[in-house]
């Protein structure tokens, strides 16, 4: 399974995310800052402006009589 790390852009607004690979590639070239939020999750933050363009994707939630499923699907 690949690792998938968020992005933000410059001011704070999510990006896609990433492979933890092209993350570390980011912070090392010095494109991008490692960053936590406030419950300690890490993500990077782009130094540089960025194209603001997301994939659409589709959210779906099975609520079952013991556990809730959770789908995300995208193109």
């Amino acid at each position: 399974m690949i690792t998938r790390v968020p992005v933000v852009s410059m001011d704070g607004k999510p990006l896609m995310p990433t492979t933890s690979r092209k993350a570390r590639l980011l912070i090392k070239d010095g494109l991008a800052k490692p960053r936590r939020n406030k419950l300690g999750l890490f993500y990077v933050q782009m130094l540089r402006p960025v194209g603001t363009k997301t994939q659409p994707f589709s959210l779906a939630v099975d609520p079952g009589a013991k556990y809730d499923g959770v789908a995300v699907a995208s193109h």
